[in-house]
């Protein structure tokens, strides 16, 4: 969808370039009457297209930010619960040091 898209775009673009510099009564003038029936024609088939393709792409455009604050979030989340474990490991790498250690003599036990 996303190349015809482009293409309709592209062909809305080179409409627009070769428009007529005066506007007149088509009926008047054969140039502005074939590029006034290109263009309707070419409105009607690609109007509906870009229309769609906008709305998907805003759809699609608002789904992508809403999943990526959730992933924020949850990367928060995650981060606050690693700082949380690393205290705990902390503390209890303390604690096992602490046993660890050779119980100090006191000087009348000896």
């Amino acid at each position: 969808m996303n190349g015809d898209l482009q293409a309709l775009a592209q062909k809305a673009l080179e409409l627009e370039a070769l428009s007529p510099l005066i506007e007149h009564d088509p009926a008047q003038c054969e140039t502005c009457s074939e590029y006034q029936a290109e263009f309707l024609a070419f409105a009607r088939d690609a109007l509906p297209k870009l229309a769609q393709g906008y709305i998907e792409l805003t759809r699609a455009s608002l789904e992508a930010f809403e999943n990526a604050k959730m992933r924020g979030r949850f990367l928060a989340d995650l981060e606050e619960e690693n700082e949380r474990l690393q205290k705990e490991l902390t503390a209890r790498e303390e604690e096992l040091e602490e046993l660890q250690r050779e119980p100090e003599k006191k000087g009348w036990l000896r």
